[in-house]
C-alpha cells in the first residue's frame, strides 16, 4: 500500500506534467447548467459562484474545489460534472451555497484528503445536543455525500483515490476542528468518528444514545466550530 500511496504522490502532484500551483486554486461548478468546470481567480471569491438554478432544486448549492498537491490530470477527474452534481445533490439541504470542498494531497505523509470547509452559518440543519454531549451523528448526511463522492471518482478513474481521507474541517478565531468517519465497519461516511481533532490534538467522546459526551472544555471548542 505504500508503494501504491507514493506512486499516487507522483501522479497526483504531477498529472500530466503540469506541477500542481504553489496555492490552493478553486474550481466553481454550476451542478445545474451541465457546463464544462471553469477555474475563477485565486485567492477564491465565493461570491462570484451562483446557486444551482432550477433543474436539480434551489437548495442545491454550488461546489467549489479547492486543490492543494493535486495535479491538473487529477483536478480533472475530480472536476467530472456528472459526479460533482450528485456532490452537490448530496450536501441539499444540509449545506449552505456554495459549498466550498478541498482536495489536496500530502507527498510527506503520503495521505489524501477530502474535506467540507465548514463555514460560518453554512449549515442548514443545528446539530442536536447540548452542554457536553453533542450529536455529531448529525453531520453523518454529509460525510456521507463527500464518501460517494470519493468513491465515485475512484470507481471512474483512479481506485487509489478510495484510500483519501473524508472529513469536514471547521476553522474559527477561538478554536479548529477535524470531523472524520469511522472506516469500520464500513468507510462510506454514515458513521461519525467519536474522536474530533481540536486545535490539532485528538479528543474522544464516549458514545451515548443523544451523541457523543465530551468533556466541558473540548464540547465547548466543538460547538464554537459548529456555529
Amino acid at each position: 500500500m505504500r508503494i501504491a500511496l507514493l506512486g499516487l504522490a507522483t501522479s497526483l502532484a504531477c498529472g500530466d506534467s503540469t506541477v500542481a500551483p504553489a496555492e490552493p486554486e478553486p474550481v466553481a461548478v454550476k451542478p445545474s447548467d451541465g457546463a464544462v468546470p471553469t477555474q475563477v481567480p485565486t485567492p477564491p471569491r465565493p461570491s462570484t459562484v451562483t446557486p444551482a438554478a432550477s433543474g436539480t432544486g434551489t437548495d442545491t448549492p454550488s461546489v467549489v474545489l479547492v486543490w492543494a498537491g493535486i495535479g491538473a490530470y487529477h483536478r480533472g477527474l475530480f472536476s467530472t460534472e456528472h459526479l460533482v452534481s450528485r456532490l452537490a445533490q448530496d450536501l441539499a439541504s444540509h449545506v449552505a451555497s456554495p459549498a466550498r470542498v478541498h482536495v489536496r494531497f500530502d507527498d510527506q505523509q503520503h495521505e489524501g484528503h477530502i474535506e467540507l470547509d465548514l463555514q460560518p452559518g453554512a449549515l442548514r440543519n443545528q446539530v442536536g445536543g447540548e452542554g457536553s454531549l453533542v450529536g455529531l451523528q448529525d453531520l453523518a448526511p454529509i460525510t456521507t455525500g463527500l464518501a460517494r463522492y470519493r468513491s465515485a471518482v475512484a470507481g471512474n478513474y483512479d481506485l487509489r483515490i478510495e484510500s483519501f481521507i473524508v472529513g469536514i474541517g471547521s476553522r474559527r478565531a477561538s478554536s479548529s476542528c477535524m470531523f472524520g468517519i469511522l472506516s469500520t465497519p464500513f468507510p462510506d461516511g454514515r458513521t461519525v468518528s467519536n474522536c474530533v481533532q481540536i486545535d490539532g490534538t485528538e479528543h474522544c467522546g464516549s458514545i451515548e444514545p443523544g451523541g457523543i459526551r465530551f468533556d466541558a472544555g473540548a464540547a465547548e471548542k466543538i460547538w464554537s466550530c459548529l456555529r
